[in-house]
């Protein structure tokens, strides 16, 4: 049974693993993009 998380202020029913899956990968996105700034 999917548990009920807030996501960018809307309530929404996903799973545990969907969630941090969402999270993972705003954040995997957010340190590729902070190490291009860097190489630059």
């Amino acid at each position: 049974m999917p548990e009920e998380y807030f996501y960018n202020n809307q309530q929404v029913k996903i799973t545990k693993f969907e969630c941090l899956h969402i999270i993972g990968a705003a954040e995997d996105e957010s340190v590729q993009t902070n190490n291009k700034k860097g190489a630059d």
